[in-house]
């Protein structure tokens, strides 16, 4: 069964989605690196080098 979603939540959930946006791009401005996870939905952080910048990519063996 799937619940529909009323306007007032499906707004709510463009205007996060909007302010998350924003949020990114002045995170990236300022030298940052945002990612979203889409398993969780979660946005991850980290500071970009300005030498390197894949610098902030984890490589896992």
């Amino acid at each position: 069964m799937v619940a529909d979603v009323s306007g007032y939540s499906e707004r709510a959930h463009e205007l996060a989605e909007e302010l998350a946006e924003r949020a990114a791009e002045n995170l990236r401005r300022s030298g940052k690196t945002v990612v979203r996870n889409p398993a969780t939905g979660r946005y991850i952080v980290t500071r970009t080098s300005p030498s390197n910048p894949e610098s902030h990519i984890r490589r896992v063996a």
